[in-house]
């Protein structure tokens, strides 16, 4: 089963073996717009046909390595092996945020949910892979229109009490159904 490993997850059995080990740092960034709240998505490629939040795809470092683990919660062990120290990451990621989208930003670690286990099955490699995500919020950038419109990467903004993982990636939409106050609470205004 591809997803987000859940809390009861954790004492389950692997279905599968994993052979490849990968992180992510995901920023999220939420507008308010005329009393709604939305999260803003960036389109990276047209073969996945899904939005993502911000996530640096320069900067990935992917281990392969086949699983021993039985349960899920021995394979979050391997994975926090691999990665465990997300700071490193952060400052790259900021810059290739600068780069794509044209403005810098401000981030903070999210407290709730900030590191999240999911697991991908990719047909093309054959693989599944366990993904270890870091997520952060955006508490501020230096020019919306640029984050919005004018950036390398299309974007589009979702509803977020209506978020569909037929457009939106699911682990996406796992962080921000499970995060949904917190987000608000750092929501840009626009006009």
């Amino acid at each position: 089963m591809d997803g987000i490993i859940k809390q009861n997850m954790v004492n389950q059995k692997v279905p599968y073996v994993v052979s490849r080990f990968d992180m992510a740092i995901n920023f999220y960034c939420i507008i308010k717009k005329n009393n709604k709240f939305y999260l803003v998505t960036y389109y990276y490629n047209p073969d996945w046909d899904l939005y993502y939040p911000f996530y640096d795809d320069k900067n990935k470092t992917p281990q392969n390595y086949p699983s021993k683990a039985k349960k899920y919660s021995n394979l979050i062990k391997e994975s926090d092996a691999f990665f465990n120290d997300p700071e490193k990451y952060l400052k790259l990621a900021q810059k290739r945020f600068k780069e794509l989208i044209g403005c810098s930003c401000d981030v903070i670690p999210s407290t709730e949910n900030y590191i999240l286990y999911e697991v991908k099955y990719s047909k093309t490699a054959n693989v599944h892979t366990i993904y270890k995500l870091f997520n952060y919020i955006i508490t501020d950038v230096d020019d919306a229109n640029k984050m919005l419109y004018k950036s390398l990467l299309p974007s589009c903004l979702f509803d977020i009490d209506h978020l569909d993982e037929n457009k939106v990636v699911g682990n996406a939409v796992y962080f921000v159904n499970n995060s949904r106050e917190m987000l608000k609470k750092y929501a840009i205004r626009i006009k």
